[in-house]
């Protein structure tokens, strides 16, 4: 994501599940945006823009403060056809040392969909191929 976005906004973005499942299904255990702003008020955690109070449901929207930079190490971008997979290393995240793959969907030079998933680093000596998670092979 860093790749494909860099230099398009000022600060980093945080994306997430929209309640939406497929074609007319609703996910229910999705929390709405409204909800994830009480959890986060309740938590201290500061709100810089707020668009969740003019409707109690549908499309809404919080942007938080930054805490500082987050440092972000591209390890490899595969494209396959209409799909884009971005490997990342996030070695100083909030929730510790983290991998993460983000996968687009490209329609006619657009996004139209987006994945990601993360899992805390496992170093080589605990990998049963003795490989970093970052690892270049040949």
């Amino acid at each position: 994501m860093i790749g494909l976005f860099e230099g398009m906004f000022e600060s980093n973005i945080l994306t997430f599940n929209s309640g939406w499942l497929g074609p007319g299904e609703n996910d229910p255990d999705f929390s709405d945006v409204r909800e994830l702003k009480r959890q986060l008020e309740a938590a201290g955690v500061p709100i810089a823009e707020d668009q969740t109070t003019a409707t109690e449901s549908g499309p809404a929207h919080l942007r938080l403060v930054e805490s500082g930079p987050l440092e972000a190490e591209v390890a490899r971008v595969v494209a396959l056809g209409v799909l884009i997979f971005v490997h990342v290393h996030y070695p100083d995240a909030p929730l510790g040392d983290n991998g993460v793959v983000d996968i687009f969907r490209v329609d006619d030079r657009r996004i139209t969909e987006h994945w990601d998933v993360f899992q805390p680093t496992v170093p080589a000596s605990e990998s049963p191929s003795g490989n970093d998670m970052f690892s270049q092979l040949s």
